[in-house]
């Protein structure tokens, strides 16, 4: 029996099939997967790797979708294991194929017919309960510890860094890069032991971004894959994401953390527990605050290019202030106010 994962055909008014297959070549399917692994490979940009990948897999499948991403993280593999100078590559290739899976669950979302909000939280919760105990399982068989282990991954970057063509004349050149690199060849244990203070806070985060990013992508072109997926749930069901009331609570308790493990108790655990558990609840308020901006882009009709530059804007530059908008909208309701319209404008709507 076939599943909707493995669905490349157009549903018609007479319930006929009619194959898009044949406009689906298995070269696009390649130049799909080899955009996702370019942009995962491109530092901010990997945001985006997951919307080519989830793409794929609603256009073509979930069986032929596998093959190729398989197959080219198990070639990456291969290279960087055959030439020594490529080592820095085996971590790409693991994490594209990770980025594969959280793609296969962003497309599982459409093809199981799930609101896009509970299939967010769903598989954010999934995948950073998988790398925690994938982390925490390679920490107990390992006979070194996280900060050896994290600073080996470090010095391999520094290697990388080292070993690129334009290394001589970027250090030559100086700069904000060049420091950044000197940096990184140089400190090694001082940058992972900053990475493993913000690591759970930091994989929290950037689970649910990219795992948003890729969901909200996916939506706003859903005119690429809609005539072949039927899903119930449009852009509106999506943004219109509400943090539980109750949440706030732990959010106070989290920043007193703060203050209190640095001033009071001397406790840099308590410090660290604090900012680690803000950063992860940021993210949700994040969610509610381009919630509110979507709104208000709506009700004052900004729409084309200038909508997306406030939405990119807002996204890379906003952040903080989109997130402590979602926190204020609990006292505020500032979807309240976008729903009046002005005594000129008529009834309220």
């Amino acid at each position: 029996m076939n599943s909707d994962q493995d669905n490349t055909y157009v549903k018609t008014s007479t319930n006929s099939k009619e194959k898009v297959i044949g406009d689906l070549t298995n070269g696009k399917l390649i130049f799909l997967g080899v955009v996702s692994l370019i942009l995962s490979s491109l530092g901010p940009l990997c945001v985006f790797a997951l919307v080519p990948l989830s793409t794929a897999f609603l256009l073509y499948g979930a069986k032929k979708t596998w093959i190729m991403t398989l197959s080219i993280g198990a070639i990456i593999l291969a290279i960087s294991i055959a030439i020594p100078s490529l080592a820095g590559f085996q971590s790409l290739g693991v994490g594209f194929n990770v980025l594969a899976l959280m793609a296969y669950l962003t497309a599982n979302v459409v093809w199981k017919k799930v609101n896009p909000v509970i299939g967010l939280i769903k598989n954010g919760f999934f995948i950073f309960t998988l790398i925690s105990l994938i982390v925490g399982g390679i920490l107990i068989v390992s006979e070194k510890s996280a900060i050896d282990l994290v600073t080996e991954q470090v010095q391999v970057i520094g290697q990388t860094i080292k070993s690129s063509p334009s290394y001589n004349e970027i250090m030559a050149t100086g700069g904000a890069q060049a420091d950044d690199w000197a940096y990184i060849i140089k400190y090694p244990k001082e940058i992972a032991t900053r990475i493993l203070e913000l690591s759970i806070g930091g994989a929290f985060v950037g689970v649910f971004f990219i795992l948003w990013m890729s969901q909200f992508m996916l939506m706003r072109n859903s005119r690429i894959w809609k005539s072949i997926h039927d899903y119930p749930f449009t852009m509106k069901d999506f943004v219109r994401f509400k943090v539980p009331e109750q949440f706030i609570f732990i959010l106070i308790l989290a920043m007193a953390f703060i203050p209190l493990g640095t001033y009071v108790l001397k406790s840099e655990l308590l410090t660290l527990v604090g900012w680690n558990v803000v950063y992860a609840l940021a993210i949700f308020y994040f969610f509610q605050g381009f919630g509110i901006v979507s709104d208000a882009l709506d009700k004052f009709r900004i729409f084309g290019f200038f909508r997306s530059f406030i939405v990119i804007f807002s996204i890379f530059a906003g952040y903080q202030v989109l997130a402590l908008l979602g926190v204020l909208d609990l006292w505020v309701n500032f979807r309240k106010f976008l729903q009046k319209k002005n005594n000129n404008e008529g009834d309220i709507i």
